[in-house]
């Protein structure tokens, strides 16, 4: 014991300064061993740490202290308040259906009152009102004929749900995230009878008339398009599987296909709007040229004319078994036998008059694209690195053709030597670069 505590006499406090005095010297005693005790804490766990560290075993690493700068104020309240937070109109974007007029009581208005238009008060309202439809059907028997007779039902009765029903829980689990459960529970509360395994079906199934509606789509943009545009990405996923998303349009429209790959066949099955289906096979001038050009042999092009008559079209599933057993080394060459396929669906897409055929594709340097081939004469391709290719060679002789490609590589060098620039002339380049883009 401290020999200040060992003097004193709890007997001799007498006055509140004696007391006071008494206080301090406890309590900076109660500090000081206070700091003794956390000096030999952190000096046993370091001998703890070197033991463990000796013997090989886990122990505590050292971090240094981070200094914690200053709190900053992140609060962007000044830049809210000067912000100028004016709500645009909502009234004209509000579709109205129905108008009801508020009248005036005339027996409350003056002789002298003059009509001066209306006030428009809007009220939004979304109504869900069940309608349970109960058809009664009639039946007629005739005794003389055997024969029973029955009334039609109505060309909307599509089923036991209808089509508005149907639409409801698609919205509501494909756009509000409404899960199996909850919507079986919303619409018991309604009054709808659902079990299930029909909502399931519902949700799964009903989707062929977007496919249809899909594929029209294409149909149309196609047709009243001169060009149509195409890339694909492979940064699809679909259950857990990488995909790739094949994209084709033009200024009137855009179609998307989650497939497989971005091979020839795959592009061609989207050009043609069959993204799950196979293709079909044709030998004729165009597939002839193309294999030539694919540097097919010979004796595997009479092969091909032998098993395929000229103009007639096939399917995949009979040629890979026919080659298979008749010609088993066109089939193990991995690299030209997809080369013959694309060839011969080539062929096919360009005979085949279900689907119209593409009049010019813009697409980029990628190599699933038939690019410098006598078949790709209906093709026009736009390369990242390369001058336009036009399919029409009075377009290609025209002074706006020539002029356009004299601006277009005068740009491409200007963006190359804009990288080389110092940071303080780029700002300036820039300037000059959008211009030019502008008046392009």
């Amino acid at each position: 014991m401290l020999d200040p505590i060992r003097h004193i006499d709890p007997s001799s406090i007498k006055d509140i300064d004696s007391f006071r005095d008494i206080v301090k010297l406890l309590l900076n005693i109660v500090e000081q061993q206070s700091e003794q005790i956390e000096q030999l804490r952190q000096e046993n766990q370091e001998l703890k740490d070197e033991i463990n560290r000796l013997k090989g075993n886990r122990y505590l690493p050292k971090f240094p202290k981070s200094e914690e700068p200053a709190a900053k104020d992140i609060s962007s309240e000044k830049q809210r308040r000067k912000k100028n937070r004016r709500k645009g109109k909502k009234k004209p974007n509000i579709d109205i259906d129905r108008t009801e007029y508020c009248r005036v009581d005339e027996s409350v208005l003056p002789a002298d009152a003059q009509f001066k238009g209306y006030d428009d008060v809007i009220q939004q309202e979304l109504c869900l009102i069940r309608r349970n439809t109960l058809y009664k059907i009639e039946r007629y028997y005739s005794p003389s004929q055997g024969k029973l007779y029955r009334g039609r039902l109505p060309e909307e009765y599509i089923g036991e749900f209808g089509a508005g029903l149907q639409s409801l829980v698609q919205m509501l689990h494909h756009v509000c995230d409404v899960t199996h459960g909850r919507l079986d529970v919303f619409l018991k509360s309604q009054g709808i009878l659902m079990s299930a395994g029909t909502i399931s079906n519902i949700l799964l199934s009903g989707q062929s008339w977007a496919c249809e509606e899909q594929r029209e789509i294409l149909r149309a943009g196609i047709e009243a398009s001169p060009y149509t545009g195409t890339d694909s990405t492979q940064r699809a996923r679909k259950k857990y599987q990488g995909k790739t998303t094949q994209v084709i349009g033009s200024e009137f429209f855009t179609v998307f296909y989650t497939m497989d790959s971005k091979s020839r066949l795959d592009v061609l099955r989207a050009l043609l709007g069959k993204p799950s289906e196979g293709l079909s096979l044709c030998l004729n001038a165009t597939s002839r040229q193309l294999l030539s050009h694919f540097g097919v042999a010979e004796k595997d092009r009479r092969f091909l004319k032998s098993i395929l008559a000229m103009g007639a079209c096939g399917i995949f599933q009979p040629l890979a078994p026919t080659c298979k057993k008749h010609a088993p080394k066109i089939r193990a060459k991995k690299n030209m036998y997809p080369r013959i396929l694309e060839s011969l669906a080539l062929g096919y897409y360009h005979e085949q008059v279900d689907f119209p055929v593409v009049k010019s594709l813009l697409s980029d340097d990628a190599p699933e694209y038939l690019k410098n081939c006598p078949m790709a004469t209906r093709f026009v391709l736009d390369t990242r690195c390369a001058p336009l290719q036009q399919i029409n060679t009075q377009n290609r002789a025209a002074p706006f053709y020539q002029r356009f490609q004299n601006k277009y590589w005068q740009f491409y060098y200007q963006l190359l030597d804009f990288k080389e620039l110092p940071a303080p002339q780029q700002e300036l380049q820039k300037l000059i670069l959008k211009q030019q883009l502008k008046a392009f």
